[in-house]
């Protein structure tokens, strides 16, 4: 998940080099307001927690996709010659293939999760 937030002097997104799952955990970490600067106009500026949105991490669901087609092909051609006479190799195949959708998944459940906590 990456975290950024509207610079005030361009407007201008640009992500934030913090980390945390929610709202709660980035205030127990960092106070009330997050100093930053915009990675367009170099503004230094002071972002309120409640300023800060997460957006899914693109770079994550791509490395996802990566493995789980390496790992199909792996299963495919060493494994699935020795496999391919019982049912084990299509729950292998399947959950191969299911990791980039379970990652995506996960990435935007805690996308969601952090979105929709507020603090006062």
């Amino acid at each position: 998940m990456n975290l950024y937030t509207r610079c005030t002097s361009c407007g201008n997104h640009f992500n934030l080099k913090i980390k945390g799952k929610d709202r709660v955990e980035i205030k127990m970490k960092y106070g009330d307001s997050i100093a930053s600067q915009c990675s367009h106009c170099h503004t230094q500026q002071s972002t309120p927690i409640k300023k800060i949105k997460a957006e899914t991490n693109q770079l994550i669901i791509s490395i996802g996709f990566i493995i789980g087609a390496v790992a199909f092909l792996t299963t495919f051609f060493f494994i699935g010659k020795y496999l391919a006479l019982g049912k084990a190799v299509y729950f292998i195949y399947g959950g191969l293939t299911s990791l980039p959708f379970l990652l995506w998944r996960i990435e935007e459940k805690s996308v969601r999760s952090f979105n929709s906590t507020y603090i006062k």
